[in-house]
């Protein structure tokens, strides 16, 4: 018969505890410690992070190590387990299990020596195992099987989740996003309503406008999250493509929708910030499934969010440079102005003809063009020129023009005109914040003057700026 093991308060647990393992235990964590386990790594099949309320958390996701229909590496996904789970679990933590199919008969004895080989703390310190996407066999194995051999405090922790809409809300990881394989399993579960727009394009930007930001809730989680942390300084900003795999998850929930509260956040400090704001009580799984279309997608990665914020305005309803302003008069002017280079000129011709726009275009676009104003001005780290970064986002903001078949170079000509009225914007937004920096720094010198004691070596500096 076997003996339920009791767990007891996690505060009062000892260094011993720590390393008291089992010969069992200790060759599987020495094997794992030597092991190549970097295939399941990038599988993502186990991750690790911080809750918002900063409990340690496992997401344990074995079927992401799966690459046909047979389980050769269970062993090894054991000891990627064991690897990552040993310095964590000294700690009181959440475990989380995406549930696989399996026959409760043949697993029910490994489930059983896997569980009575884990050192103490492993069953001392967890908080809560949460299994997602249960079906109904792994329900009752857990009722009439597990529950037979564990205590009823370690049961009481159990908790089953149907889909990662619920799971989410209670351990969103601050370390790192859930794997796009994970999401997109979730997904596949779910079944979201229609979108509200053309499912081809980003909503138009008369709905998805924000007054308060100046742009899209989307295009200001982008700008935010890329200005933060030094971000701008990246090698390669704006040329390396992000993970399309969470590309393809982002375009699903941006396309044709505006979901509130969001379904795709841009870094962690976003979704912690979006959390903090849901001021309402805490919401039943049954209302969760009902008012939910997507789980939440936390994008922490700077190629794929760049990736985003094009995509956000190539496949915008309507090009944010609409062409109710006339690109043809645009066009002209800026051929005129490589002829007589009077930039003056060109800019006072060009700024009513944007500003005619609607204003949730215009403001997008000055927006836009702030923003690229400082990439430019980190162009010694990140290599993003005006002349790059025009050549990146031009081809996104102008309305595309039908191909003249029997004159095509007319279209480039066009182009490469397009990319001119994007450099010259840019580079008037660039001059003006650099203007704006070097007043700053002048107040906060003259400031200092006024403001510190002053010495003999002060009158003689003046002397010598004199």
């Amino acid at each position: 018969m076997s003996t339920k093991v009791e767990e007891g308060d996690s505060q009062n647990q000892s260094p011993e505890d720590i390393n008291d393992v089992g010969e069992e235990y200790q060759a599987l964590l020495d094997e794992a410690n030597t092991e190549d386990l970097s295939v399941l790594e990038r599988d993502q099949i186990l991750q690790t992070g911080l809750t918002l309320s900063g409990d340690r958390v496992i997401i344990f996701m074995p079927r992401l190590g799966f690459h046909d229909n047979r389980d050769s590496n269970s062993q090894l996904r054991r000891m990627l387990l064991l690897k990552k789970a040993h310095s964590i679990v000294s700690q009181p933590y959440i475990f989380v299990y995406d549930h696989m199919q399996f026959s409760i008969f043949t697993q029910h004895p490994l489930i059983y020596r896997t569980y009575s080989m884990l050192p103490r703390q492993y069953k001392k310190n967890i908080k809560r195992m949460i299994v997602v996407h249960p079906n109904f066999l792994i329900r009752v194995f857990f009722e009439h099987g597990v529950k037979h051999f564990v205590s009823q405090k370690f049961y009481n922790k159990l908790k089953f989740v149907d889909s990662i809409i619920e799971l989410q809300p209670l351990i969103m990881p601050l370390g790192g996003a859930l794997p796009s394989a994970f999401i997109r399993r979730g997904d596949a579960k779910t079944t979201p309503p229609k979108p509200s727009y053309d499912p081809a394009h980003m909503p138009p930007l008369t709905v998805s406008f924000n007054p308060s930001v100046g742009t899209t809730d989307i295009i200001h989680q982008c700008v935010t999250y890329l200005t933060a942390e030094n971000r701008l300084q990246t090698k390669g900003l704006f040329r390396l493509a992000g993970d399309q795999a969470v590309l393809d998850l982002a375009q699903a929930r941006l396309f044709g929708r505006l979901d509130q509260p969001p379904t795709v956040i841009i870094g962690t400090a976003s979704y912690q910030d979006n959390a903090n704001c849901t001021s309402s009580p805490p919401k039943s799984a049954e209302e969760t499934k009902s008012s939910a279309a997507f789980s939440t997608l936390v994008v922490n990665d700077v190629h794929t969010v760049t990736s985003i914020m094009t995509q956000s305005f190539r496949h915008l309803a309507e090009s944010l440079i609409v062409p109710d302003v006339s690109t043809r008069a645009l066009l002209s002017l800026t051929r005129k102005f490589e002829k007589d280079h009077n930039i003056d000129e060109w800019h006072s011709s060009v700024t009513p003809l944007l500003s005619s726009m609607p204003e949730c275009h215009y403001s997008t676009l000055q927006h836009l063009l702030r923003f690229l104003a400082h990439v430019t001005m980190e162009s010694s780290v990140n290599e993003m020129t005006v002349e790059n970064v025009s050549r990146v986002f031009a081809p996104t903001l102008f309305p595309e023009a039908p191909l003249d078949t029997a004159n095509p170079m007319l279209a480039f000509a066009d182009v490469q005109l397009q990319k001119i009225i994007l450099t010259q914007l840019i580079t008037k937004y660039m001059q003006e914040e650099e203007s704006m920096v070097a007043n700053v720094k002048l107040s906060s010198k003259m400031m200092n003057r006024f403001t510190r004691p002053s010495s003999s070596d002060d009158f003689a500096n003046e002397d010598e700026d004199v």
